[in-house]
């Protein structure tokens, strides 16, 4: 079978439809990632073939011009433009496929629908959901979203197509299969979701052959157990990141304990590290498990390797569905209370470094859900369901 992947986003939004992808390859199906050409090279060191989709950007690095303020409209202006160049780049490749994956962007829904071409999708933003809703509310929530669809990318891309008779977000979705990759565990299948959505579990990342540098491993034989830092995506360059930074290292030498920091690269160049902190570029999804503490922006990526560590985490969560989740987190017990970004201090840090370090329950919570997830096999789930959509419909 023949499968094309189209996505963009950042490293984050990415990954998750890589770990997807080497899944189907393994099973001998044949599968392209459609993306930014920025991701090229990560993309085909997998053994995985590549085609380009939308401009040659770094989404990663695109966001730092709406990251000062986190300004929600920004985030939508820029989304909306990557909708919009996409869409011709898809419509060329689909007939090459067979069976077009649809991400939780919606990217390439409506050029598969124009060209009845097969296709499932692939969601894990709670608020996409579709649900059966009562009357009352189904309304007013149906009406914002067919306005914001009909103003926004999707209108142009469906005039364009000439799909006249697609109206709303829903109907982008297969009847057939909309898989969510997220655990039940965190995040239980809701009586109100439609039957085409199944949960399947987290689709975690490979952890084997996998190696960290040498120079975070003599790091490692001599301070264990560090506190480990990541905003992903979130972590730029400018004034307000060497203040970010600043409090963070506060906070790890005043906690008592060592620090690694991931991202950050310009800022932390700036910086005099103390001995006990030392930073990192890019790393393997094992790199957690290294660390006593992870403190992270609680992307949706991040927090899936997290949680399969089995550490116990401080999310600073600084917008969109990052909040959905560390709220989730905290729900569950898995955290101290989340710090929003904006109201994260050295002292706020130290105190969350501190339960941490002490409850039983939120360390016993993590290592329990940790069993859990990996007996959930999410990617295998996945693959039964595609290939039984698949022979389903002839492919």
């Amino acid at each position: 079978m023949k499968v094309l992947i189209p996505v963009f986003g950042s490293r984050g939004d990415i990954q998750i439809y890589v770990n997807l992808a080497v899944k189907l390859v393994e099973s001998g199906h044949f599968v392209t990632i459609a993306t930014h050409p920025f991701w090229r090279q990560t993309i085909e060191s997998l053994g995985l073939a590549f085609m380009p989709l939308g401009p040659n950007i770094n989404v990663d690095a695109e966001a730092a011009r709406f990251r000062k303020s986190y300004n929600v409209l920004s985030v939508l202006k820029l989304l909306n433009s990557l909708h919009l160049s996409s869409s011709a780049f898809v419509s060329k490749y689909l007939d090459d496929f067979d069976l077009l994956i649809v991400s939780h962007m919606l990217c390439g829904a409506m050029e598969a629908i124009k060209a009845n071409k097969p296709f499932i999708n692939v969601t894990f933003l709670p608020s996409m959901i579709p649900i059966h809703d009562t009357i009352f509310r189904q309304i007013p929530k149906s009406l914002l979203f067919a306005l914001y669809f009909n103003l926004g990318p999707w209108g142009k891309i469906k005039r364009k197509l000439g799909v006249k008779h697609i109206n709303n977000f829903n109907q982008l979705i297969s009847s057939d299969l909309n898989l969510i990759p997220i655990s039940r565990y965190i995040l239980p299948q809701a009586k109100n979701w439609k039957a085409n959505c199944i949960i399947t579990g987290f689709w975690p990342l490979p952890t084997t052959g996998q190696e960290l540098p040498e120079e975070i491993l003599a790091f490692l034989e001599k301070h264990h157990n560090p506190i480990i830092v990541t905003f992903g995506a979130m972590a730029f360059d400018s004034g307000f990141e060497i203040e970010k930074v600043n409090v963070i290292i506060q906070a790890i030498q005043k906690s008592g304990n060592s620090g690694i920091i991931q991202g950050f690269d310009n800022t932390i160049g700036k910086l005099r590290l103390p001995e006990s902190i030392i930073h990192i570029g890019s790393f393997p999804s094992s790199f957690f498990n290294y660390g006593k503490i992870i403190i992270h922006h609680c992307g949706f990526g991040t927090m899936t390797t997290g949680l399969f560590s089995g550490k116990p985490c401080i999310p600073i969560p600084h917008i969109l569905d990052q909040t959905f989740w560390a709220a989730r987190l905290y729900e569950l017990g898995l955290c101290p209370k989340p710090i929003p970004i904006k109201k994260m201090t050295e002292q706020r840090l130290v105190y969350s470094i501190r339960i941490c370090e002490t409850s039983e329950k939120i360390n016993s919570n993590s290592r329990r859900v940790m069993e859990m997830l990996k007996e959930e096999k999410g990617l295998e789930n996945a693959l039964f369901h595609i290939e039984n959509f698949s022979r389903d419909h002839g492919i």
